[in-house]
């Protein structure tokens, strides 16, 4: 039963307290608590992730470095100016195939010293019974001329063929061409050649092993010698032509002439590899003056220290 009093009017107005509920705190209080506990926590692991991420670029950015793209690039160009431009050691590994003008100063030395020796063992196997070569004419590092006859036109044409596949570069006409004539045909060919230098090659010289210029009468005689060891008859002394410079490098030039037949002409070049002689044949030239016997023409180059 509810009682209402209405025989007491409350004077003035006057209000009643009323008494809060504790539920009315508690459910209120715990979810501002819990708002304040999550932002507390955000905040405490968003200022420790910014910390620990202020302190990982600290340190990986110092001053005394230089940034990671640019010591990337740096690197790059270290290994490349080793590589293109070093003077006092060959770098390099390998089969090194280059234009002849693009090798180092130590590259195109060694190049030098095995040109001859690279040309002959092409030829000796290019070059098959039928074919009779009347002359030939290596020069400049880069270029070989040759005259001669065969019995057919296909065996002419198997000589072409069997030069492209050693690397030899033939030149059109009229450089390169086959006519015909009594008994058989002739033919005069021109090669251009790019051959690799083997940079893992037994036989390289640096720097430090480049001879000195005290030793070049010594060199031309050591030359002249393996000559005549392998058979080849020496004309005259070996006569001096010319003397040029190149970086750190004096280059001599001589002019030898001799007799031979090509067997032993390619034993004499085979002798001064094998004696590891430092020389290089600029200019070789064999003229066949009968079946056996080549007359032989030569300006050989020898590289000393300045």
């Amino acid at each position: 039963m509810i009682r209402i009093n209405l025989l007491k009017q409350p004077a003035a107005r006057k209000t009643k307290k009323r008494k809060l509920s504790l539920r009315f705190f508690i459910i209120p209080g715990s979810v501002i608590g819990f708002a304040v506990v999550c932002v507390g926590l955000w905040w405490t692991l968003k200022t420790l992730a910014l910390f620990s991420a202020k302190e990982k670029a600290q340190e990986v950015v110092r001053d005394d470095y230089t940034p990671s793209t640019f010591a990337s690039t740096q690197a790059v160009e270290d290994v490349v100016v080793d590589v293109t431009d070093a003077k006092d050691k060959l770098s390099r590994r390998g089969l090194l195939k280059l234009h002849y003008n693009e090798f180092s100063i130590l590259e195109k030395i060694n190049y030098e010293i095995h040109f001859a020796k690279n040309v002959c063992d092409l030829l000796g196997k290019a070059v098959f019974p039928g074919v009779d070569f009347t002359a030939i004419k290596v020069h400049s590092f880069n270029t070989m001329q040759g005259t001669g006859v065969t019995r057919s036109k296909e065996d002419v044409v198997r000589l072409f063929e069997a030069l492209r596949r050693e690397n030899f570069e033939l030149l059109p006409k009229p450089d390169t061409k086959i006519t015909s004539r009594e008994g058989g045909f002739a033919f005069v060919v021109e090669c251009r050649l790019e051959l690799p230098l083997n940079l893992e090659d037994p036989f390289l010289i640096d720097a430090d092993n480049v001879a000195d210029r005290d030793d070049l009468d010594m060199l031309v005689k050591r030359v002249v010698d393996v000559a005549k060891e392998a058979g080849v008859q020496i004309g005259t002394s070996p006569s001096f032509l010319a003397s040029s410079s190149e970086d750190d490098y004096r280059l001599h030039r001589y002019h030898i002439t001799g007799r031979s037949s090509y067997t032993t002409f390619t034993a004499f070049i085979n002798s001064l590899y094998a004696r590891r002689i430092p020389c290089a044949f600029e200019m070789f030239k064999l003229t066949a003056l009968n079946s056996t016997t080549l007359k032989i023409e030569a300006d050989i180059i020898f590289t000393t220290k300045k």
